[in-house]
């Protein structure tokens, strides 16, 4: 075998081995980025009948619920604690640091639900016209419980 050849198929041996071990990695943030879904407030309802039926009596949140012009990621429960399909199961959801673990976002202070209510709360929504935002007004409205 020439020098020429073997040096060709070493580097094909090790393109090949690198290409095998690093593939994986490099495709696993586009396989969880499909995988990860909004399942939509019904299926909170399931578990949290109490907060889906406060949910629908705050009736500018439901409005933007029901409107088909809002992405999912916009709307319902999945706008503020995230894509739901991978903390929906109740294996999952009972375990506070496991939700957490598979996209369940929890809010740790007011300062960060604040940030949070900002995204849509501002004049330039492309969905919809906000009016002047105070949170302490708009908090008091829609805070629920923490589920233990």
């Amino acid at each position: 075998m020439t020098r020429q050849r073997h040096g060709v198929m070493a580097f094909g041996g090790t393109f090949f081995l690198i290409l095998l071990f690093c593939l994986p990695a490099l495709t696993q943030e586009k396989r969880t980025a499909q995988e990860t879904a909004y399942v939509g407030a019904d299926t909170c309802k399931a578990c949290h009948p109490e907060l889906f039926e406060a949910f629908r009596k705050d009736t500018p949140h439901w409005k933007s619920y029901e409107d088909p012009k809002i992405p999912p990621e916009r709307k319902g429960c999945e706008a503020c604690h995230g894509a739901g399909s991978d903390y929906k199961a109740m294996n999952i959801m009972k375990d506070r640091n496991l939700a957490k673990q598979n996209g369940l976002i929890i809010y740790e202070n007011e300062e960060a639900i604040k940030a949070l209510c900002l995204k849509c709360h501002k004049k330039d929504n492309p969905y919809h016209s906000v009016p002047e935002f105070n949170f302490n007004i708009a908090w008091k409205s829609i805070s629920h419980y923490a589920p233990k």
